[in-house]
């Protein structure tokens, strides 16, 4: 015959057990992303902080924000790309070389390392439309008259610069991320056009 105690072990430790594996999931998961993106920042050679709350499944990274300029034009390495670019989101700005000055930290909270980003660049718009001009890229005259007239309002995707052909978009418009009042733009290689 059963008695309350048996019950209590056939039932209650495997209940216990399965409300304690949710837990172990969360901690195994923060661990796992948090080497992730060690892995992930070291291969990019950045710098960063990170903290990971293995109960609560979140994984903080501060990463440096930088000002960049492009290299004086009798540099070498003016006229080439980087041959290690960035595999993170964002940060197009890695495609080429450039004078960094770190200029705060940015911290991103994570659960997965696929949604770490790599912070904007700062860079005067003169500058830049310079560098890609000498690189061989044309202005878009259909994206400049849009941003004259729209400003930060120009639709996401709008070409400002394009390849020497003229068939694909080396400088666009891109989604704003944690720039509110910045214009917020992507570069995109052309090496073998350019």
């Amino acid at each position: 015959m059963t008695d309350a105690s048996d019950v209590i072990t056939y039932i209650g430790v495997p209940l216990a057990v399965l409300g304690v594996l949710p837990i172990f999931y969360t901690f195994l998961n923060s661990f796992l992303t948090l080497r992730n993106i060690k892995r992930s920042l070291k291969k990019c050679k950045l710098e960063a902080t990170t903290r990971g709350s293995f109960m609560a499944g979140i994984v903080e990274v501060s990463l440096p924000r930088f000002s960049i300029t492009p290299l004086s034009r009798t540099e070498d390495a003016y006229w080439t790309e980087a041959t290690k670019t960035s595999t993170l989101k964002g940060g197009t700005w890695t495609l080429f070389h450039w004078n960094q000055l770190i200029t705060s930290h940015a911290m991103q909270r994570v659960q997965y390392s696929s949604d770490l980003r790599i912070p904007q660049a700062e860079i005067d718009l003169e500058e830049l439309y310079e560098f890609l001009l000498d690189r061989g890229a044309v202005p878009d005259v259909k994206g400049i008259h849009m941003l004259r007239v729209s400003g930060l309002w120009t639709p996401t995707g709008t070409s400002l610069m394009l390849s020497p052909d003229a068939t694909q978009s080396v400088l666009r418009i891109s989604l704003p991320d944690d720039s509110d009042g910045v214009l917020s733009l992507a570069v995109q290689s052309q090496q073998a056009k350019m």
